[in-house]
């Protein structure tokens, strides 16, 4: 079969279309870094990779709860630690003022250190930590202690667990309520006062003189430091099960990332030189572009 001149002009005009193409796509690879800029570079790694792509969002999104949640077990970590504090201090006011004889004027001392401590604490029970209280249940935008003209002091929060999000159907209770920490309304003992009366009724007993009186307050409030102790470990341990599921997430999201690079990203050095051969090729074919066009046709040798 003879091949014509034209013939072979096409095949090389189609050889540098090719070649131009080549470089073309090398180019974008290399300025991109990406292999799959759309779904016809690999047909075959595409779902996988629309796939990894999802899991990485969903991976990010929980990542981002998860820190959030880390922030707040922390933070009610440290307020818990405050509660803790005020409480001891109150039971060693007790123990001094037992030592001391009635109608001696360091019990109205003793008395007033207790009720600041008292107000201390109302203001820790309405602590926020990203614009929201830390003890309100779910219902984090309402303030959970209101004082009334009388000094009593209201829970207005729930007992709401808060979620967060750590695994496909899989959610950690990261939260702890007001009502369980100052045992409001009986919530953790019914068979104790809350926190706040507790101390009013101590710095009451103080002021009475009566050693009775005294030490039986005293004891309510060492109880319920005891209740805030086992609310402060309980945090602990929901703290150490965020720590794992973020550290779980934060390998989910590097699988994901690295699968997603292995298929997506551009191998620099393979695609400089395939670069490099691919231009040389190029050259090549318009050389012999430009030589065949060159050659005397049949009408021009007759």
């Amino acid at each position: 079969m003879r091949v014509t001149m034209g013939q072979s002009l096409r095949n090389l005009q189609k050889g540098a279309s090719s070649a131009a193409s080549r470089i073309a796509l090398l180019t974008q690879q290399l300025s991109t870094g990406r292999l799959l800029t759309r779904p016809s570079d690999n047909p075959v790694a595409i779902p996988n990779v629309l796939l990894s792509r999802a899991a990485v969002d969903t991976a990010k999104v929980r990542q981002d709860a998860v820190s959030a949640a880390k922030q707040w077990v922390q933070a009610s970590d440290d307020t818990l630690g405050d509660v803790s504090a005020a409480l001891q201090r109150c039971c060693d006011i007790g123990i001094l003022a037992h030592r001391v004889a009635a109608g001696e004027t360091v019990n109205a001392s003793l008395a007033a250190e207790v009720r600041d401590l008292r107000e201390h604490l109302i203001a820790v029970g309405n602590t926020q930590q990203s614009g929201k209280y830390l003890f309100a249940g779910q219902d984090t935008r309402t303030k959970p202690f209101e004082v009334a003209a009388d000094g009593t002091v209201t829970y207005m929060g729930d007992s709401g667990d808060l979620l967060v999000s750590v695994a496909a159907g899989r959610s950690l209770s990261y939260n702890v309520t007001g009502d369980r920490v100052f045992n409001m309304n009986g919530a953790t003992d019914a068979g104790l006062p809350d926190v706040f009366a507790a101390m009013e009724n101590l710095a009451a007993a103080i002021e009475s003189g009566s050693v009775g009186l005294t030490d039986a307050a005293a004891t309510n409030i060492d109880k319920l430091l005891g209740l805030v102790l086992d609310e402060h470990a309980a945090t602990g341990v929901a703290g150490q099960r965020v720590e794992w599921a973020a550290s779980h997430i934060a390998d989910e999201v590097l699988r994901c990332q690295s699968y997603l690079s292995e298929v997506e990203d551009t191998d620099l050095v393979g695609a400089v030189s395939d670069y490099r051969t691919a231009e040389v090729a190029y050259q090549a074919v318009i050389y012999a572009t430009n030589r065949v066009s060159q050659l005397p046709t049949l009408f021009e040798l007759m």
